[in-house]
């Protein structure tokens, strides 16, 4: 068990992925929302940083004893996608109509929608190219 504030889990997480989405306010909305456990010492918000990744992965269908995930918005994964695999062929409009029927899981925060890149990866990659009738 590992606790952090906010701003101490989002130093971690940028460690490990510095092109990551998470942000203070992103964590914060998770709280809010009742996603992600909290509790107060004194008067700071702390987590437990060791259940963000079982946290981030439930939240974005993944295999809850996975990795952190590589969160992103849709538009840097495109720019991401883009870059390290220019013959994939993924454009903005089919993630964020894979998004808006849920071939690819997300987090919303506000109007934004966070995607993590192992959906891009097999075998979660698979979905994406589902149609749906």
């Amino acid at each position: 068990m590992r606790i952090k504030t906010l701003c101490g889990t989002v130093k971690e997480i940028c460690k490990l992925d510095p092109e990551s989405a998470v942000g203070e306010s992103f964590l914060m909305s998770l709280v809010q929302s009742g996603e992600l456990p909290h509790t107060y010492h004194g008067n700071r918000l702390v987590v437990d940083y060791d259940i963000i990744s079982s946290t981030f992965n439930r939240l974005l269908g993944f295999d809850e004893n996975g990795a952190l995930p590589q969160i992103r918005t849709i538009r840097r994964a495109v720019e991401e996608l883009k870059q390290n695999n220019p013959d994939m062929g993924i454009g903005e409009k089919l993630i964020r109509g894979a998004v808006k029927d849920g071939r690819i899981s997300s987090i919303k925060i506000g109007n934004r929608e966070y995607i993590a890149m192992q959906s891009f990866t097999e075998p979660y990659c698979q979905r994406i190219f589902e149609y749906t009738c």
